[in-house]
């Protein structure tokens, strides 16, 4: 019978010789990969780290370097970029750090598989808020919910940051940049158990010009909370950006993404953060709660796409219009009061020519306190202009009853433009900025956004002017009322339609821009074209203007006319009748009352049942001829450009 120094021997080689526990791994490729073989690095940031250099976007992938698709099936696939912005590391990359960052990684530790999880977003930043990282934002969410899905799988190797641009603009938010940092850090290693999860955050774009100057605005602090980010919080580094090369006024080039990953690396190396802590050690299966799968936000399917600092909004007179209080948070109806010979058009949008329309229930103290409070603004409008103004002609303007406007967009020949009251105190004179090409003839969509210094205009989507030396803020606003078509003490008229009116206290971005164009196209994608007619039609009868006009407020006559000949389109019918505007703006229309019965007049007509705005309006009908046809006159009497109109 073996001793007891026999049984302690057997039991020690036992226990020497037995199988460890399997390791865990994951296919990539068809290849099983350990756990921790396969170092997976945490992205997050703006539009640098998403990315924008699409001319060298990197398409050709590496046989070990992965992207987690967390945007879509939750699934590793060989990373790439391409030249769409809809396509690549990211719904929104392209030429970014990802790639740069993975390849590096591969050519030096040849023994490894690299995969990224990339969360960025245009403009996001550290503060709290709708674009921010901090817990409980969307971003962060995103996040950990990708980052726990494949923790059991792989081995964290960092979390790297590329954010401070965007916190420039306001001073609370540059001067609190790494309190809110070094929080984002603490809690993410908190949520995902890796409390000595290194972190890498880029430099402020010190190669940055114009409004995003190192130099300028907060831009200075933001550089010093980041550098004092190391002393704050341990296992941290900065990773310097001091000559990377940018494709315009702060976006890195596709080799400047690379330096800057290079850098970023030599960081990792100088602290001996690869192989990262515990790669080597095994450790017990981590089990999360269970994660509801990805569901990305849904696209907006109704313009404006966005309400988030909505102000004022005028789609159209048929539709739900809102004016909000910022104060109190709550919209209210809004409405407009037309007035000299500014009626509605076919699909209930503002046709301003001859007149202008009034908002009368937008509170002037809360659009110009809103603005002034957060020094943005962002005005949107689709607007149809009738033909070249050779005068100012105002089409959007936000003024009061005496003195300049605080804004005006205006068109001038063929030309946009936006007088913007900005600066200091003592400066009371609009400035003139120049937008962009607008030629007649057809329907623009226009987007005119202010934030810290920079004016952008956005015509159908497409960036037609970025001025960004615009110095000031909005102190010097003054109470005003919104305008369309004309100045509040008249003598701009501006000839055309407009409709989809937004006006916010806040910045738009590029990508919702896109999406409001997107939107807005599909909406009057649906709208059939209205059949014109063009005619020299003989005057056979008019009803009494006494009996159906009163005093002339806003009233269409008929008269009845013996078509002659047809200039343009076809006209089935012998006679037709015409509904003629007698009364607007409680004033006649001598043009059309003082018609003879006999005379041949030139006619531009369109099928009544075609103008569904015209049902609430009064319409004075004495004849008889019911049987006959009836169309509206689209081609209203018109005063001189440029009269002056009495306001009430």
């Amino acid at each position: 019978m073996p001793c007891r120094r026999t049984w302690a021997v057997i039991l020690t080689a036992a226990v020497i010789l037995a199988p460890g526990p399997r390791a865990r791994g994951i296919d990539l490729g068809g290849n099983k990969v350990p756990r921790e073989k396969f170092i997976v690095y945490l992205l997050i940031g703006h539009s640098n780290m998403a990315g924008r250099d699409s001319r060298h976007a990197d398409t050709d992938p590496h046989p070990r370097c992965w992207n987690f698709r967390w945007y879509a099936d939750d699934q590793w696939v060989p990373a790439v970029e391409t030249r769409s912005r809809n396509r690549g590391l990211t719904p929104r990359g392209n030429g970014g750090p990802g790639m740069a960052w993975l390849k590096l990684l591969a050519a030096k530790y040849e023994r490894y598989h690299f995969g990224v999880i990339l969360v960025a977003n245009p403009a996001a930043e550290a503060a709290p808020g709708g674009n921010s990282f901090f817990k409980g934002s969307r971003h962060y969410n995103d996040l950990v919910r990708a980052a726990k899905t494949v923790a059991n799988d792989v081995t964290f190797g960092g979390l790297v940051a590329q954010l401070g641009i965007c916190d420039r603009r306001r001073e609370a938010s540059a001067k609190a940049f790494a309190q809110n940092m070094c929080q984002i850090v603490t809690d993410l290693r908190a949520d995902l158990d890796e409390p000595k999860l290194p972190f890498l955050i880029g430099q402020y774009e010190m190669s940055s010009t114009r409004g995003y100057d190192p130099r300028h605005g907060w831009a200075p602090e933001v550089i010093r909370q980041i550098t004092s980010i190391p002393k704050r919080i341990e296992n941290a580094a900065v990773i310097d950006s001091v000559g990377i090369p940018c494709i315009d006024d702060h976006h890195y080039t596709f080799e400047g993404h690379a330096m800057w990953c290079k850098r970023g690396l030599e960081r990792l190396a100088k602290n001996k953060w690869f192989p990262p802590p515990g790669a080597w050690r095994p450790r017990p299966k981590r089990v999360w709660k269970p994660l509801p799968p990805y569901k990305p936000l849904p696209e907006p399917k109704d313009w404006p796409a966005t309400r988030n600092g909505l102000l004022f909004l005028w789609e159209n007179a048929k539709a739900e219009n809102l004016v909000t209080d910022p104060a109190r948070g709550k919209p209210r109806p809004c409405r407009l009061t037309a007035t000299g010979r500014a009626v509605l058009g076919p699909h209930h949008e503002m046709d301003v020519s001859g007149g202008a329309f009034i908002a009368q229930d937008a509170d002037d103290e809360v659009l110009f306190r809103a603005c002034r409070k957060t020094a943005q603004f962002a005005l949107e409008a689709t607007i149809h202009p009738a033909l070249p103004e050779q005068h100012a002609a105002y089409i959007i303007t936000f003024i009061p009853e005496q003195g300049p406007p605080n804004f005006s967009l205006y068109q001038q020949d063929d030309y946009l433009y936006l007088k913007l009251k900005a600066g200091v105190a003592t400066v009371v004179e609009p400035m003139t900025v120049p937008l962009g090409f607008l030629p007649p003839g057809r329907p623009r969509h226009v987007l005119v956004s202010f934030v810290a210094g920079l004016l952008t205009c956005y015509v159908d989507g497409r960036r037609v002017a970025a001025h960004r030396d615009i110095k000031g803020d909005f102190r010097i606003w003054t109470p005003g009322r919104l305008v369309f078509g004309d100045s509040w003490q008249g003598g701009n008229d501006w000839r055309g339609r407009i409709e989809g009116v937004a006006l916010y206290n806040r910045h738009v971005g590029e990508f919702t821009v896109e999406r409001k164009v997107k939107l807005y196209r599909e909406a009057r994608r649906k709208r059939q074209p209205i059949p014109r007619v063009r005619l020299r039609g003989r005057l056979a009868a008019k009803s009494t203007p006494a009996e159906h006009t009163g005093v002339y407020g806003r009233t269409l006559i008929l008269y009845r006319y013996h078509v002659g000949e047809v200039l343009e389109g076809a006209v089935p019918h012998k006679e037709v009748q015409v509904a003629h505007w007698a009364g607007l703006d409680g004033k006649p229309v001598p043009e059309i009352l003082e018609r003879q019965i006999g005379r041949t007049y030139e006619l531009t007509l369109e099928p009544a049942e075609r103008h569904p705005q015209l049902a609430t309006e009064k319409i004075g009908d004495d004849a008889e001829d019911f049987d006959l046809p009836r169309y509206y006159d689209a081609n209203r009497p018109l005063p001189p450009l440029a009269g002056v109109r009495d306001r009430q």
